[in-house]
């Protein structure tokens, strides 16, 4: 036996379209509404911009020439981004410091919108009719944002309402230019700026930031990332519907890190320059001592040509001579370096020289050199009791403390040497006692004026190419390409979204009129037939 099939499951399609036709009008409105709803939708909404900037650490060849130049300071080239650490670079170029000087310069914690009709408003960046000035200081200590909504009549009659946490704090009436807003927070003075509409009225929203705040808003939108994993090449990007606004802020991350890295870099090889200052006047004082007492010698003792019969008299010792001035120079040079690295002042500071012969130690000297520098990248940006400062520092003072107790070490044996050099130079002196006294003490004061005269030629060479790296304003970052903003904005073309709310049109009416037969069909139900009444 065949089943007849239930009507129910099957859709009658003419019968919809058939009630569909009837109910046009019910198409035409929705489509009517919903299409006016995306016109004023497309008008009010702003397309998003993607900006982006381009740079790269450490790539310029001024750069390789400074760090050849400064081999002999430690690694100072690495202050030049030739090694540097590109993660690091990235958390400090987005750090809280770069950032809330951003704010700072741009002035990006007061925002400005001015009301240009119903529902439509226009961000002011640059040319904003009015503007708030906080009291002094509060801008550092402010934790909330207060939004000032100012309404100005054509008679240039001002009512401000100031509102924090969604809470009005502050409110002025029949005020005129400038007002006084006193608010929990301090005070704020509102004034009109040269582009004011005079004798028209305005209405505009202002938010005040302090600029702490204003820098984490800037971290949440500024986005960064290596072109790849072994580029130093930076990627810097920001979106936002205002594409000069968006430029202006990634152009100044790049110049407020680029400004950081010289300043830092000035700041510690100034401290460096100072100490070989002072070590080069104490170097041309003893050295002027030790030529005035020379010539003081000659004088006295008639000596005139003791250079040219020296020369062939003491021939034989000349070797033993010069191993003995250079093993001296090198011992003054161990001492000067100590006293460097036992001063607590220069407990995180480089390094300045090491001397030569010591290929070992100087390696270590570069390393230590190197953890420094990525010390004084860290402690402008994070708290001094961050566990990565912490664990660095830590490595700093056992890796001085291991240099310190090797130069100990290398200073005694080249005091040894020295003793075993000289007790060479008495026993040829011995050899050659027909030589006559004045010339042995000639010779005597003569070495240790070269001695001092070595010294201070070295001391001023490292004076002057540190010198040099302070006078050097070579930024960090390179720029490949400035901020500049993508022809195409993100998301939907605004026609897309006039299709997208149309379509919602034509499918809101097949829905009122299901819902219009299903509560239709309910009611019919709860009516009790006439056949039921009668019985």
């Amino acid at each position: 036996m065949t089943q007849t099939p239930n009507t129910s499951d099957f859709i009658d399609i003419k019968g919809l379209i058939k009630t569909y036709l009837s109910k046009w009008y019910y198409f035409v409105i929705s489509v009517v509404v919903m299409g006016l709803l995306g016109l004023l939708f497309i008008s009010i909404i702003k397309p998003k911009y993607q900006i982006n900037a381009n740079i790269v650490l450490g790539t310029s060849n001024t750069n390789s020439i400074m760090t050849a130049a400064l081999g002999s300071l430690g690694d100072l080239g690495s202050m030049f981004g030739a090694n540097a650490d590109v993660e690091d670079e990235i958390f400090i170029i987005t750090s809280h410091g770069v950032l809330k000087e951003v704010a700072k310069d741009l002035n990006t914690n007061i925002t400005h919108d001015v009301k240009t009709g119903l529902l439509a408003k226009d961000f002011k960046y640059t040319d904003y009719p009015v503007q708030v000035y906080p009291a002094p200081g509060m801008l550092d200590t402010l934790r909330t944002s207060v939004l000032f909504r100012i309404n100005v009549d054509s008679d240039g009659e001002v009512n401000v309402k100031a509102k924090a946490r969604s809470k009005t704090v502050a409110q002025v009436k029949g005020a005129q230019f400038p007002v006084t807003v006193e608010t929990p927070y301090g005070n704020f003075v509102i004034d009109k700026t040269s582009h004011y509409p005079e004798g028209e009225s305005l209405k505009t929203y202002v938010k005040v930031m302090g600029y702490g705040t204003a820098a984490e808003l800037l971290g949440e939108k500024i986005s960064i990332d290596m072109a790849s994993k072994r580029s130093n090449v930076l990627m810097l990007g920001y979106v936002s519907p205002y594409p000069q606004y968006g430029e202006d802020i990634l152009n100044k991350v790049i110049e407020v890190y680029n400004q950081r890295g010289i300043k830092m870099k000035n700041m510690q090889n100034s401290r460096t320059s100072t100490f070989l200052r002072e070590r080069l006047d104490m170097a041309e004082a003893e050295l002027n001592e030790a030529e005035a007492e020379l010539m003081h010698y000659q004088q006295k003792n008639g000596i005139a040509n003791l250079e040219s019969d020296a020369e062939y008299t003491y021939m034989l010792k000349g070797e033993s001579e010069g191993k003995l001035t250079a093993a001296q120079t090198n011992s003054e040079i161990l001492k000067t370096t100590l006293d460097f690295l036992s001063n607590p002042e220069n407990a995180y500071s480089l390094i300045p020289a090491l001397p030569e012969g010591g290929e070992a130690l100087a390696d270590v000297v570069t390393t230590y050199n190197n953890l420094v520098l990525r010390r004084m990248n860290m402690v402008k940006t994070v708290k001094a009791n961050n566990p990565t400062l912490v664990k660095l520092e830590e490595q700093i003072d056992a890796m001085r403390q291991n240099i310190h107790q090797s130069l100990e070490k290398a200073y005694r044996n080249s005091l040894i040497q020295v003793r075993d050099l000289q007790k060479s130079m008495n026993q040829s002196s011995a050899v050659l006692g027909s030589m006559p006294k004045y010339a042995n003490e000639y010779v005597s004061l003569r070495r240790s004026q070269e001695i001092k005269q070595q010294m201070y030629l070295y001391l001023l060479k490292s004076y002057e190419q540190t010198q040099l790296a302070i006078a050097n304003d070579e930024p960090q970052a390179e720029i490949i390409d400035e901020a500049y903003t993508l022809r195409e904005p993100l998301g939907f073309d605004k026609k897309v979204w006039l299709v997208i709310f149309v379509f919602i049109g034509l499918c809101i009416p097949p829905v009122v009129i299901y819902l219009q037969s299903v509560f239709k069909k309910e009611s019919q139900q709860d009516t009790p037939s006439p056949s039921s009444t009668e019985a």
